[in-house]
């Protein structure tokens, strides 16, 4: 799997640099959101596509034929690239690294949150603004409640992964005790 996640992430490049020249990214980004969601339901459209006794023309006319004039042309050209080199399952990944490299693109970074209780909005507006002040980047958050916690947060923004939560003081404390 790990060429597939190359693959992808050279389609998404190129993506980004053909949807970027005529400023459609955020549009691209919602067509094939719009298709991999389609997939993943495993609507019938996609059977075929998924058929490996299926032949490449015939995938690729059937890409065109229901898509044509309802996406933007970049996302086209790359459905009928997958088709054609027999690679429509890479999609999901290509979206995401999509996602990824425009985000980067645009200076964002996204932060995944969970606690043990939902933060009120001067909590997500604050924590929001430190994470801001560490990344060098606008934040976007996406928080969860976890009662698993007890007590605290669990926060990751790219590679980075903090951790402050009762039920890790719990844990120190255990193993300090039984240590």
């Amino acid at each position: 799997m790990k060429d597939g996640r190359s693959a992808a992430q050279r389609y998404a490049k190129a993506l980004l640099v053909l949807s970027g020249q005529d400023a459609k990214t955020g549009k691209v980004q919602n067509d094939l959101a719009g298709i991999v969601h389609s997939m993943r339901l495993k609507e019938k459209p996609w059977e075929l596509l998924r058929n490996p006794l299926a032949g490449q023309k015939e995938k690729a006319q059937a890409i065109m034929t229901a898509l044509e004039g309802r996406v933007e042309s970049s996302t086209l050209k790359l459905l009928k690239v997958l088709a054609l080199r027999h690679q429509i399952g890479l999609l999901p990944l290509i979206a995401d690294r999509l996602n990824i490299l425009s985000d980067e693109a645009s200076g964002i970074a996204r932060a995944s949150v969970r606690t043990a209780f939902p933060l009120s909005t001067e909590q997500t507006t604050a924590l929001a603004n430190k994470l801001e002040g560490f990344c060098k980047k606008k934040i976007v958050l996406e928080t969860k409640e976890d009662p698993g916690l007890m007590g605290g947060l669990v926060v990751k923004v790219g590679d980075y992964f903090f951790e402050h939560s009762l039920k890790l003081e719990l844990r120190r404390l255990r193993e300090a005790l039984a240590g």
